[in-house]
């Protein structure tokens, strides 16, 4: 059956969407085509092997081997992870003073 209601929604998204995604700037330069395709590729690759790593981590059951072991330990080393590779990161991008204090700190 044919419902004029339907086809006016579906009518409208169409117009609207045409509308809002109508090419309104100049295309981009090859060198900017270039950097914006190379920038995806490696985007799309670390998705890729994130998705693929726990995809195969979730099928051989170790998160729930993890938590049945003791929760409470992995929510602790999930905190503490974070913090190390943050400090971590900091260290390699600023290498401050007060950051290492930080990071002896968090070692002891």
């Amino acid at each position: 059956m044919f419902d004029w209601g339907q086809a006016a929604i579906a009518g409208t998204i169409v117009v609207v969407d045409g509308f809002f995604n109508r090419e309104t700037r100049s295309p981009l330069s090859p060198a900017e085509q270039s950097y914006l395709h190379s920038s995806f590729m490696y985007t799309g690759g670390g998705l890729a092997v994130t998705a693929l790593a726990a995809r195969s981590m979730f099928r051989a059951g170790l998160p729930f081997r993890l938590m049945a072991a003791n929760p409470c330990e992995l929510s602790f080393l999930d905190r503490e992870g974070g913090d190390i590779l943050t400090l971590t990161s900091a260290v390699v991008m600023q290498g401050s003073s007060l950051v290492l204090v930080w990071w002896d700190l968090l070692v002891l």
